[in-house]
């Protein structure tokens, strides 16, 4: 309490760890919309891609999500297209990269072995698990 009162005194700020964590994360959940919005992903898309990263089949996405696997294929090319990737590895490396997966989101063992296998930069991938 003491060590608080003088920090305020020399105009430092003091916060909870609890207040510090909620406001990291608001600031990661603006950082994921805002570059959402520059890859032009649409909700469903962003969804898909999350379900991709956890290692889900597209038979999964589409049950989870109560669309055809038709429309997730459809969606995961558009996906594709946006992000510059060529697969589903790829997809979710792009958007570890750019903040559309979050670190607080649990990625499949799978998709990160073979974004490893597939990726140019493998030490993004260790730095990040």
């Amino acid at each position: 309490m003491i060590k608080a009162i003088r920090d305020a005194s020399h105009g430092r700020r003091q916060l909870s760890p609890e207040l510090l964590d909620g406001v990291l994360v608001e600031i990661g959940d603006l950082a994921r919309e805002k570059t959402a919005r520059e890859f032009a992903l649409t909700e469903e898309e962003a969804e898909i891609l999350l379900r991709t990263s956890q290692g889900a089949s597209n038979r999964a996405i589409a049950a989870g999500m109560d669309i055809s696997e038709v429309a997730v294929k459809k969606r995961l090319a558009a996906i594709y297209q946006k992000l510059g990737a060529s697969d589903r590895a790829s997809a979710v490396a792009v958007a570890i990269r750019r903040g559309l997966i979050g670190s607080h989101e649990p990625v499949s063992a799978t998709i990160v072995s073979l974004m490893r296998t597939h990726s140019r930069d493998s030490s993004v991938f260790n730095a990040w698990i």
